[in-house]
């Protein structure tokens, strides 16, 4: 009974939620940032180079040819109904369709596990809204993530199937759906041990020790899936010194700390950080509120005697973010998948008819839909910005067989990504197709917190020939520069054979606000953003 109403409860649900959003200008988001790198990568190889990882513009380390190859279908599939080039509807539909598919299997485990309607539901709600999560609708080139969190979940819930079936074939179609995961982002790596901590913690030690097939055939997938790899990686895969350099333990530390923030707190870290100094009474009565939250449900979990279960739950935490403890990095939208299982784990030993529970939703509505229609507007922002700017330089003349640097191109507003790396979309609007005809650099990049200060007016002042200096006149305006971070932060600046560009001032939040632009080259040609405006300057 419970499984028909939950059917039917999902189906109102996500029919709300995916009218909401396409109501608020969901589709009008468009496609940012390196979708557009991606989908040339796609469109440009066989299906033999993605499958042995021989792909032009990818590392090497990266292996996801279902992402590659589901990515060229989406552009096939554009092509063939012959939607137009800048109608990107088929990209933004499948994110969506990702979306509401990975909330209903979440909550549907929650209630495979505990029967309980209520959690279940809920835990579709908070898994929809939750702010951070939204991040992976909007940010097109994030359906990937989604799908590898639809993979993580059908694997997990055909292996508990597997448990109270007792048939081989669960099994077989969990460890597919394993497999289909760990090709699509390596995030799926840790899933083998999150399967093994969520089935001890839902079951026990006795259930868990004669299940350990579950655990040992996964193993044998994630060994053969290293070993392969490692071959097609051209060497042995180690943890990225890009962002690691000689501390390793450090970086791990904030990477736990960024992620468990991420988990609960729905915000930008430099907007966290620039609201707690300008005393931003939304922010951090929120940051208030979910602190006493958090505590109170600590608390709980240790005067009931289950610290041993908040062990667990946290470990199911920890495992997850692991592969973002070996990248060295994580951004808030990175907690998707953090954040489904921490949730099903919590969700299900969690009292339905605890009071606090019970004003949760209530607690969504009033914290969560603004600051989710907020993520909203950040995107359409991002979108529009962006957009401007790129017609902009379409319509500037810029010869082939030339070298081109823009600068001050806005990568992003707070998370919403923008038009970066802006080789790839220029030349498909440009071409109206995925094709590589003039190249482009712009690495001395812009990006904001507000709007006001991404429209802000890069200052020049030239002291001598081939030499500049660039100063951020935004509020929240800042440098970002693209290359290697390890190498950026130990040389305090990009340094190339055409150009050398060096930190000269940083905000409070440790932001570069001011940098010098030193020309190597002559045949290099400059345009600089100035607002939304582009001008040459050499």
């Amino acid at each position: 009974m419970n499984k028909i109403k939950y059917i039917r409860y999902s189906i109102w649900l996500l029919a709300v939620f995916a009218a909401a959003f396409s109501f608020w200008g969901y589709f009008k988001t468009g496609v940012l940032s390196d979708t557009f790198g991606d989908a040339y990568t796609a469109v440009n190889s066989g299906l033999v180079e993605k499958l042995t990882n021989d792909l032009q513009f990818i590392d090497a380390n990266r292996y996801r040819p279902v992402l590659f190859i589901t990515l060229k279908s989406i552009v096939s599939f554009s092509s063939l109904l012959g939607i137009a080039y800048d109608n990107f509807i088929i990209y933004k539909t499948v994110n969506l369709l990702l979306y509401l598919i990975l909330a209903f299997l979440s909550g549907y485990f929650v209630l495979k596990i505990t029967g309980d309607l209520i959690k279940s539901v809920l835990t579709e709600i908070f898994i929809l809204l939750y702010p951070n999560n939204l991040h992976n609708l909007f940010w097109s080139a994030a359906y990937f993530e989604i799908l590898c969190a639809v993979f993580c979940i059908l694997t997990l819930l055909l292996a508990v199937k597997f448990i109270m079936c007792r048939r081989l074939r669960f099994l077989v179609y969990s460890n597919t759906f394993f497999v289909l995961a760990l090709l699509t982002k390596e995030t799926a790596v840790p899933l083998p041990f999150i399967c093994a901590v969520i089935v001890f913690l839902f079951y026990g030690r006795t259930v868990f020790a004669g299940k350990k097939i579950i655990l040992i055939s996964q193993t044998a997938i994630l060994t053969l899936y290293f070993f392969a790899k490692t071959l097609l990686s051209r060497g042995i895969p180690v943890i990225s010194g890009e962002y690691f350099g000689n501390d390793f333990f450090g970086v791990s530390v904030q990477v736990i700390f960024k992620a468990f923030i991420s988990l609960i707190i729905p915000f930008d870290y430099s907007v966290i950080r620039f609201s707690i100094k300008e005393f931003n009474p939304g922010v951090t009565a929120y940051i208030i509120i979910i602190s006493i939250i958090s505590v109170y449900y600590i608390y709980s979990f240790i005067k009931n005697g289950k610290i041993s279960k908040l062990f667990l739950i946290v470990a199911v935490l920890l495992l997850s973010v692991s592969p973002y403890i070996y990248a060295g990095y994580i951004r808030p939208q990175l907690i998707l998948i953090p954040f489904t299982f921490t949730l099903i784990s919590l969700m299900s030993f969690l009292d339905s008819k605890e009071i606090l529970l019970k004003y949760s939703v209530l607690l969504v509505l009033i914290l969560w839909i603004p600051s989710g229609y907020g993520v909203l507007d950040s995107w359409k922002t991002a979108h529009s910005k962006g957009k401007e700017r790129l017609e902009s330089l379409l319509k500037t003349d810029l010869p082939p067989g030339k070298k081109y640097l823009i600068i001050g191109n806005p990568s992003r507003l707070q998370q919403s990504f923008m038009y970066d790396n802006i080789m790839f979309p220029y030349n498909y609007f440009k071409y109206h197709s995925y094709v590589l005809k003039d190249t482009i650099s712009d690495a001395i990049r812009t990006a904001a917190l507000d709007k006001n200060s991404l429209d802000a007016v890069i200052d020049v002042r030239q002291p001598v020939d081939n030499e500049f200096e660039l100063t951020c006149t935004g509020k929240t305006q800042f440098f970002y520069l693209d290359g290697n971070e390890k190498l950026i932060k130990e040389e305090n600046g990009l340094k190339s054979k055409l150009f050398e560009a060096d930190y000269l001032e940083f905000n409070d939040l440790g932001k570069p606000v001011k940098i010098k632009l030193k020309l190597l080259s002559d045949s290099l040609i400059c345009y600089i953003f100035r607002g939304s405006n582009i001008e040459k300057m050499k």
